[in-house]
């Protein structure tokens, strides 16, 4: 069987700065979906990046849950997913030189 694969288009910095889980080790996206999930799923993450050309096929694990019913108007629902592999280091790489100097800002995000 194999995993759910989610899409995300994070087209600018403020989107990037918004769903990047800069506090995960390995790195990681908030991805919006209203599709149930829990802890520890596994799950694809099919990522367009800024102006990059390549579409980034990253394998995950999911480690946020953010239910549809969680505060509405506040947050967004979704799942965080925390990156796994060769492309997921890659990634984080490119998405913290993209966020260079931002990383550390208060403020929120959608998973603090």
């Amino acid at each position: 069987m194999s995993n759910p694969v989610l899409k995300s288009q994070l087209k600018n910095k403020e989107l990037l700065y918004k769903s990047y889980i800069h506090w995960s080790k390995a790195g990681g996206l908030f991805i919006p979906t209203t599709q149930k999930f829990h802890l520890k799923d596994p799950v694809t993450v099919e990522l367009t990046l800024l102006e990059e050309p390549t579409v980034f096929t990253i394998e995950c694990i999911v480690i946020v849950l953010n239910p549809t019913s969680s505060q509405p108007g506040r947050w967004v629902s979704g799942i965080g997913a925390e990156f796994i592999g060769g492309v997921g280091i890659n990634v984080k790489t490119k998405i913290e030189a993209a966020l260079a100097g931002t990383l550390n800002s208060d403020k929120p995000t959608y998973t603090m």
